[in-house]
């Protein structure tokens, strides 16, 4: 870093070194990006990440007002410190890749389809989307659920649908790097998230103008406006994280959305714009290109007014 004396140097979920060796070359503005706060952290890289965002770092960026307030509870960071800068998608993800063929998924030309989009893993809710297909399927016996993604969980999963008496009707279709066609073969995007610091699948859906329903947790209402975007339907208020989250209004917010059509064209249109107004990856790059502008002129200013005495 001293040799090519950078501006700015820009950390993403750093942990320690890369602060540390920007301190010592001296590096103006040093910004490091949060995406997640881990829980099952160490008291030692606790403490690391607590010196990042309250010292080494000029700015500690979060991707949502919601994980900003969980580093200001957990780390005591002042809120001079940090900033909200939420993610962008490229349209092309969702865009982009051929049409699939519903015969060969086993999917009826007008079976209403259900998606889950993400890892296998506890946080991210498939065990939920799950449940919420059973209850779903006693009223809608031709819906059928899509999970793409993979992760430890999915053997688990898998025996979970074949207890549930619904195997047939879920489609595991593993790690997908285009998600443009499955996305837009969903009739409803599932996020029944336990855990989520923005929600980058709910940003997919509204790119791929799909209606979304959504866990009330974390960053997801502040991508998912309610009743005009998806619905969030469960928990009953805003909170960062839940355990035990009831899959029956998911289920009847789904069921609202398959009965009236129309409505659910007009939430995936509405999630279309809000997704072109807020959250194009093109706007994210934007955005924080401004915040380096922003931050080297300040930290310019002060260096200017530290020197002046001296001139």
């Amino acid at each position: 870093m001293r040799n090519q004396q950078p501006a700015v140097v820009h950390g993403w979920q750093d942990r320690g070194l890369g602060m540390l060796a920007a301190v010592l070359a001296a590096v103006p503005v040093r910004v490091v990006t949060v995406h997640m706060l881990e829980r099952d952290l160490g008291q030692a890289q606790r403490l690391v990440d607590r010196l990042i965002f309250n010292h080494l770092a000029t700015r500690t960026i979060a991707v949502s007002r919601s994980l900003a307030t969980e580093i200001r509870m957990v780390h005591r960071t002042p809120s001079r410190r940090l900033a909200v800068l939420r993610n962008g998608v490229s349209d092309a993800r969702v865009r982009g890749g051929d049409a699939l063929d519903r015969r060969t998924l086993a999917i009826d030309a007008r079976a209403p389809v259900l998606l889950f989009a993400g890892r296998l893993v506890h946080d991210k809710g498939a065990d939920v989307a799950l449940a919420v297909m059973a209850h779903v399927a006693e009223r809608r016996p031709d819906a059928r659920l899509v999970v793409i993604g993979d992760g430890p969980e999915r053997a688990r999963l898998e025996a979970q649908a074949r207890a549930l008496g619904i195997r047939g009707r879920v489609h595991f279709a593993g790690h997908q790097s285009e998600p443009g066609p499955w996305y837009r073969l969903a009739s409803v995007v599932l996020v029944p998230s336990r855990r989520e610091a923005l929600g980058m699948v709910a940003v997919e859906a509204m790119a791929a103008a799909r209606p979304v329903v959504a866990s009330r947790v974390g960053g997801l209402p502040e991508v998912v406006v309610e009743g005009v975007t998806g619905l969030l339907p469960a928990p009953v208020k805003d909170v960062a994280q839940i355990e035990d989250l009831d899959p029956r209004p998911l289920a009847g917010a789904v069921l609202a959305l398959l009965a009236e059509p129309e409505r659910a064209g007009a939430l995936g249109a509405a999630g279309r714009r809000r997704y072109e107004a807020h959250f194009r990856i093109e706007d994210c790059v934007r955005r924080y290109e401004q915040a380096y502008e922003h931050l080297w002129r300040r930290r310019r200013s002060s260096f200017d007014r530290m020197r002046l005495p001296f001139v």
